[in-house]
């Protein structure tokens, strides 16, 4: 990445006579993020941030990223910005096709998923103080990440399964040898099940699951129950047991389960749902758990100090839809 030049934004700016928030309109760029490259925070800068900012205020790219500002550069720049001044008539029409230009880098993306995973969404952004698009951009590289990790333990697991059977049935070769030989090649099968299962990627162990061996386990036996203990459930679930809140006396990152087909059940960020409702432990819960959107929270009630409102009207809205389908929260 580039390094924008702190000094030639700001003399840029000022010379077209652009306020932090024009400039945020002329460029697209958010107001608070121009203010902290001026100041020297962001020391590398994205091309699309470069370019935008540099189309917006109509210098060169070179320019905006020149490392040597001196008189002569900051004559130069004058004359490059008094020169390419546009009316509000030519500066809309340059952002419809600047964003035209920028089309190909974004789109739309329509999905529907459960509001457990929406108010999550939500509760990690504000958390960690980045946009949803942020969060949403990760999603495949975490997910990436997760699948994988749980493979690589799989074939760790199956690996020690098969030598641990070796040594066992050299073992009783070698000390029993007057009882006979069991036969190992049912061993063997279970092992090449979950191999086959790892190599095909198979990350809710389903190929494994729907083996030969099912008729040899008792019907309580857990790889049975596809829904809690297929191997990526269980993966993720020894990993947000090892996750801890400082902020709250008890462990409230959970993973419970995930149906192949269906979507995880996790709660997290409940320490935000709180500060976001006053404190209020039983209207968290129900954001947390996905009974109530947060989306569906009314305008009035959305921002500034009225949490405990909020957390009112959650409770309430809660109430009506456990009345409404009948059940219990």
């Amino acid at each position: 990445m580039r390094t924008i030049n702190s000094k030639v934004l700001q003399e840029a700016r000022e010379i077209k006579g652009f306020s932090h928030t024009t400039l945020a309109e002329a460029s697209g760029i958010n107001a608070r993020t121009i203010k902290r490259i001026e100041s020297g925070q962001f020391p590398k800068n994205r091309d699309n941030v470069i370019k935008k900012l540099s189309r917006a205020l109509g210098i060169a790219e070179g320019d905006l990223t020149d490392a040597e500002y001196n008189e002569s550069a900051l004559l130069n720049l004058q004359r490059k910005t008094n020169s390419t001044n546009l009316d509000e008539g030519e500066l809309a029409a340059k952002h419809q096709t600047d964003a035209r230009d920028d089309l190909w880098s974004q789109s739309q993306l329509n999905v529907r998923v459960s509001d457990r995973a929406r108010n999550a969404l939500s509760l990690t952004a504000a958390r960690y103080q980045v946009s949803l698009s942020q969060v949403v951009e990760i999603a495949p590289l975490l997910f990436f990440w997760a699948a994988e990790q749980s493979l690589q333990q799989r074939r760790q697991n199956i690996e020690a399964v098969a030598q641990k059977t070796r040594d066992l049935y050299s073992f009783q070769e070698s000390q029993t040898p007057h009882l006979g030989f069991l036969s190992s090649y049912r061993y063997e099968d279970l092992v090449n099940s979950e191999q086959n299962s790892i190599d095909k990627l198979d990350i809710f162990g389903r190929i494994s699951n729907d083996s030969i061996f099912k008729d040899d386990l008792s019907d309580d036996h857990p790889s049975f129950d596809i829904e809690n203990n297929n191997p990526f459930a269980s993966f993720l679930r020894k990993l947000t047991s090892d996750l801890t809140n400082a902020e709250l006396p008890q462990n409230t990152e959970t993973f419970e389960n995930w149906e192949p087909t269906g979507s995880p059940d996790y709660n997290i960020c409940q320490s935000e749902a709180l500060r976001y409702l006053a404190g209020n432990v039983e209207a968290a819960s129900h954001i947390v758990d996905g009974y109530v959107p947060l989306h569906k929270i009314p305008k009035e009630l959305r921002d500034g100090e009225k949490g405990a409102e909020r957390a009112k009207w959650i409770r309430e809205e809660a109430a009506a839809r456990s009345s409404k389908f009948d059940f219990e929260i």
